[in-house]
Formats: structure tokens, C-alpha cells, sequence
């Protein structure tokens, strides 16, 4: 509070009893602005913490999880290369590519037909079904079918050599969440997760 000196006119001392009153309040109302201020900032703060929880829980609930395998028929001669989405939400896959020994980044296609394979297995005619794979939407709990195939001659044990190494081949898969976040499938086609068929259904 400010200190006023004393006048003598009783005019001039209500003046000064104003005055102080005035400041007094001034005080007051800063005092209660400064609060007003603290509390807003604390709501801010709060409600962005908020938000940003939220947008983190409804990110893993929505989180895909892309697994890999295929299934051969040992009795039919066909195989399959799939993805399968055991997430909580759908995986755009963006783009898959395959990698064995000296080959990189290449399409099961491409793979299967390539001159590294005939010299492991021999000459083998297929019939196939292959899609183009850029921007497939697999929901949640679902499959996606790469490649599938059928040997039309097998010779000898040509087939079950081609099958054991599938078992080897890496899988490279890039995708996202409904939100953008990009995730990375890469890993080998293990043998123990191959559903293998013993008998024809």
C-alpha cells in the first residue's frame, strides 16, 4: 500500500483515504489476475498431457503386429507365403521384398525363379498366383496372400529341397497404423511356423 502524506483540508484527506482504497484494490485485482493466469497455464499443461495420453492409448489399441509364414502340401505339391495381421487394428502394407543369400530385395517371384534356386533345386514349372503388393489394407486378425504356387512335374525330391529352403528366406516387410507410424516386419521363414499339410482336405 502506498503511504500518502497528511493534508490539513478534510476535502483533500477524503481524497487520500480514496486514494489508498483505490490502490488497495489495484492490488487486489492483480493479485486475483496472477491466479487467474497460474491457473490457466496448469490447465494448459494438463489438457496437453491429456491429449497426448490419449493419442498414445488409442495408438496401441490400434496397433498392428504383422507375423509371417507359409504352408506347403506335401501330398499336392503346392506352397503359400502369407502375412498375417495379430494386431489390435489394420496394417497398410506399403511394400514387401524378399532376401536369400546373395539375393536382396527382390519379389517372391523374381526369387523362386531366379538362377540361385535352379542351381539348388533343379528346373521346376509352376502355375501361380501372385499379387501386385503396394498399399493392401489386412485388418486385424486376418491374412494376406503373397504368393501361391503349384508344382505341375516334381522330380525326385526337387519339391522338398524348394521347401526346406523357403525355410530360409528373410521377409522384409514395411507398414503402418491408421495414424502413419511406420513399423518394420523382417524376419525368416522359420521352419516351425510352417503349417504344413499332410493330407489332402
Amino acid at each position: 500500500m502506498e503511504v500518502v502524506d497528511t493534508v490539513y483540508q478534510l476535502s483533500d484527506t477524503t481524497f487520500v483515504v480514496n486514494t489508498v482504497k483505490l490502490i488497495s484494490e489495484n492490488t487486489n485485482n492483480s493479485i486475483l489476475n496472477a491466479q487467474n493466469i497460474i491457473a490457466l497455464c496448469i490447465s494448459v499443461r494438463y489438457n496437453r498431457k491429456t491429449l497426448r495420453l490419449t493419442k498414445e492409448q488409442n495408438i496401441l489399441s490400434n496397433k498392428p503386429l504383422l507375423t509371417s509364414f507359409y504352408e506347403k502340401d506335401l501330398i499336392n505339391n503346392t506352397f503359400s507365403i502369407k502375412v498375417q495381421n495379430n494386431g489390435l487394428g489394420p496394417a497398410l502394407i506399403q511394400d514387401i521384398s524378399f532376401n536369400w543369400k546373395t539375393l536382396k530385395n527382390i519379389t517372391f517371384f523374381k526369387l523362386i525363379k531366379s538362377e540361385d534356386i535352379k542351381k539348388e533345386v533343379g528346373i521346376l514349372t509352376f502355375n501361380y498366383k501372385s499379387r501386385d503388393i503396394k498399399d493392401i489394407w489386412v485388418s486385424d486378425k486376418s491374412e494376406f496372400n503373397i504368393f501361391s504356387g503349384k508344382i505341375i512335374k516334381p522330380i525326385l525330391n526337387r519339391p522338398k529341397r524348394l521347401f526346406n529352403i523357403l525355410g530360409e528366406v528373410e521377409i522384409n516387410v514395411n507398414y503402418q497404423d491408421i495414424y502413419g507410424n511406420s513399423y518394420v516386419l523382417k524376419e525368416i521363414l522359420d521352419p516351425t511356423k510352417i503349417k504344413i499339410v499332410e493330407e489332402s482336405v
